[in-house]
């Protein structure tokens, strides 16, 4: 004889964290003692128990177990309506199981969590943030991103400031604090803000259709399946699919007199009618209850548009234009013109006597150019040693550099005056006595030829005092006094013509003869007078 179950309460509701328990009464229709366990199916069996797990009944004898109901509070437990059975199995005859059916509401909590990713920013016109969104309650929610009031000198902007979190899931959006005023200069400063995040029931949570979250099976589906497919295997449901009713059946109450017999055979699994897999949502259910808004306090720090560090760069850079500008006008410029200085003279000599020639000597030996500065040193401009003259007073024997006209059918001077123009120079020195007449020694122009004459250099290297006199045949071209100078030279841009077979002359007259440092005093005074120019064929 099959026995007969009958549960007390066919539809509870439970809260996810709390128990519910349903009686369920169990009566041996049977003529022999028998012994009773009981097994959970459906979608809740795992947190479905029944309490005692066995229990042994005498004939025509009842006995009430309690199926005690406690889903546990996480978000894979989902709200809505699950059909359960429990299976009450015979021992010595499990083909005349019976199985009493029942409906388990979970109700809706919510569980919303909120983070703010970074907490702190940095930047001069807008710090960048997260905001993480996360559902661990058992209903989908809808979530809205507020400013609060005090946060007016920074204002948010966020990627999407409204959306809808699938229960165990976690959604994200950006959102940027832009300041109300920028800062060009100056130290940072700190505006600390706060958003809330607001939650509330999302459509169709308990009661109307909900969007799957994405890359989710929609409820009572699994991973591939179509909305309203499913298979009962996975829910912890026999193999065979079951059909489902249009409404859940309530528990048949056992009519009046014996109980009937189940037709249960353990051979095959036995199918639960009316039991679907997933909770159904339930129209009339109770409200999802709201949840405070979940503050986030976060800090931008904004800072100025030009460093700090700018300033002080610019000033260093200041500073070292103004080193490196110091170091070329007091090292590299005098280094550079000094190196020009002493190449100029060789190159110039090169232009103007191709042939090469040495720099006149003492006795005024020597062709080619030379010059003289102040000092008595070389001097860019002035053109080297022709042949000198000797002694005081007297006529020069040296003779000029002119070389001769070279051979072939080349141009000749009075074609190319250019070409036969020769550099020249020559070195007169005299030497006069004290109290005496004056003492002069004279240059004359080779005959046929006409001198230009463009630098002159005077030393005085004793220090005599008196006067020295140049002439170009008997005029004066300059009057010196000897106490004025040591050396000193001129450069004519206008040259002097002095004509063929005219004098140069240099006329000393000898007042006081100067004393050298560290040398003997001399007996007369003796100056030294060099000439340079250009011979070129007279007309």
């Amino acid at each position: 004889m099959s026995p007969t179950a009958t549960l007390d309460t066919p539809a509870v509701s439970v809260e996810p964290g709390h128990t519910a328990d349903v009686p369920l009464q169990i009566r041996n229709s049977g003529s022999t003692v028998e012994e009773y366990r009981f097994e959970v199916t459906g979608p809740c069996a795992g947190w479905m128990t029944v309490e005692p797990e066995r229990v042994s009944l005498y004939p025509e004898t009842a006995e009430t177990v309690t199926v005690r109901l406690r889903p546990p509070r996480e978000s894979g437990i989902r709200a809505g309506e699950s059909p359960y059975g429990i299976r009450v199995v015979p021992t010595n005859e499990p083909a005349q199981a019976v199985v009493p059916e029942g409906t388990v509401t979970v109700l809706p909590f919510t569980e919303v969590t909120a983070e703010l990713l970074p907490r702190s920013s940095h930047a001069a016109r807008k710090g960048r943030h997260r905001i993480a969104v996360d559902n661990r309650g058992n209903t989908p929610v809808t979530t809205r991103m507020l400013a609060q009031p005090g946060s007016r000198r920074v204002e948010p902007r966020f990627g999407k400031d409204q959306f809808v979190v699938a229960p165990g899931h976690a959604e994200f959006t950006e959102v940027s604090m832009r300041p109300a005023k920028l800062i060009w200069f100056g130290p940072p400063q700190t505006h600390n803000f706060q958003i809330a995040v607001a939650t509330s029931a999302a459509t169709g949570a308990l009661g109307t259709t909900a969007p799957p979250a994405p890359g989710t099976a929609a409820p009572g589906t699994t991973d591939g399946a179509k909305p309203g497919e499913g298979s009962a295997s996975s829910a912890g449901f026999p193999a065979n699919p079951v059909a489902t009713p249009a409404a859940p059946p309530a528990v048949r109450p056992a009519p009046p007199g014996p109980p009937a017999a189940s037709s249960a055979s353990l051979a095959s699994p036995v199918p639960v009618s009316g039991l679907v897999p997933g909770p159904r949502p339930v129209e009339g259910a109770e409200p999802v209850p709201a949840q405070a808004p979940v503050l986030l306090d976060g800090t931008f720090e904004q800072r100025a548009l030009v460093p700090r560090w700018l300033p002080r760069a610019v000033v260093a850079l200041v500073v070292i234009a103004g080193i490196l500008v110091g170091l070329w006008y007091s090292v590299l410029r005098p280094t550079v013109r000094s190196a020009a200085r002493d190449t100029v003279p060789g190159e110039v000599q090169k232009v103007l006597n191709p042939e090469g020639g040495g720099t006149a000597g003492p006795e005024g030996t020597g062709d080619g150019l030379s010059s003289t500065g102040p000092n008595g040193g070389p001097s860019p401009n002035q053109p080297s040693g022709r042949p000198g003259e000797q002694g005081g007073g007297q006529q020069p024997s040296g003779t000029d550099t002119q070389s001769g006209a070279p051979g072939g059918t080349g141009p000749t001077a009075s074609q190319n005056p250019a070409a036969s123009a020769k550099p020249t120079s020559a070195r007169l020195e005299v030497s006069d006595g004290v109290g005496g007449s004056s003492s002069s020694q004279a240059y004359q122009v080779p005959a046929g030829q006409t001198l230009e004459l463009t630098d002159l250099v005077v030393q005085n290297p004793q220090g005599d005092a008196g006067t020295l006199v140049i002439a170009n045949q008997d005029r004066p071209i300059l009057s010196l006094a000897l106490e004025n100078f040591r050396d000193l030279d001129y450069h004519f841009v206008t040259p002097v013509v002095v004509p063929a077979g005219a004098s140069l002359t240099m006329t000393v007259n000898c007042a006081q003869v100067g004393r050298p440092v560290a040398a003997p005093a001399p007996a007369s005074c003796v100056e030294s007078l060099l000439l340079g120019g250009v011979l070129r064929p007279a007309t």
